[in-house]
């Protein structure tokens, strides 16, 4: 009888192994971070305030500490009801943005907004829009009407505003943001205002 020595299964090498998974995990490194940055530039607009603005006729600014600051745009009681203007705020994202109107929480007035592309350097108006696509760079603006609306208000006081909230779309990506602006809204009244009979008592 002869003995046959069993040869020893060799074990794999320990080397290789570790290298394979510092491959996964840098790998794994990267994807996370590469997610990340793709997260944080989809969901974190630059929006700041643009160069075109018109407040309502029949505003005027008031000095400095009456609510917001001297930037304000005041009406008392006026004729057609309601604030109107137009605020312009510019993408400074290095992405292409789409912008549409978000439900606005400005507690029961009125507050109606329209969106329009701004044309660089001057130029016509471009129609309202419901939704706008902003390169980096480019700005849009909001054409705003508020109003008390179901707000009842008493002779002397005032309601004013200096954000407006918005769908913002990148990368695929879309939140809901609050702008603000540098020239906010205040809405007075001397005479008072009482809800339309329309309004939830």
């Amino acid at each position: 009888m002869i003995d046959t020595a069993v040869a020893p299964v060799a074990a794999p090498p320990r080397g290789r192994h570790r290298r394979r998974w510092i491959a996964v995990a840098v790998a794994a490194g990267l994807t996370v971070a590469a997610v990340s940055a793709w997260l944080v530039v989809g969901l974190t607009p630059h929006l700041v305030n643009g160069s075109v603005s018109a407040p309502d006729p029949e505003a005027v600014a008031e000095p400095p500490g009456f609510m917001f600051g001297p930037d304000e745009q005041v009406v008392t009681d006026p004729s057609d009801g309601s604030l109107d203007g137009e605020w312009s705020f510019r993408n400074t994202g290095s992405v292409t943005i789409v912008v549409s109107a978000a439900d606005q929480d400005a507690g029961t007035a009125t507050y109606d907004i329209h969106l329009r592309l701004v044309p660089p350097h001057g130029g016509s108006s471009i129609a309202d829009a419901d939704v706008v696509t902003v390169g980096p760079g480019e700005e849009f603006a909001v054409a705003y009407s508020w109003a008390p609306g179901c707000t009842r208000m008493s002779a002397g006081r005032s309601l004013g505003t200096d954000v407006v909230r918005l769908h913002v779309s990148a990368l695929g990506l879309s939140r809901t943001v609050e702008v603000h602006t540098d020239q906010p809204l205040v809405y007075s009244t001397e005479i008072g205002h009482v809800p339309p009979t329309t309004c939830p008592s």
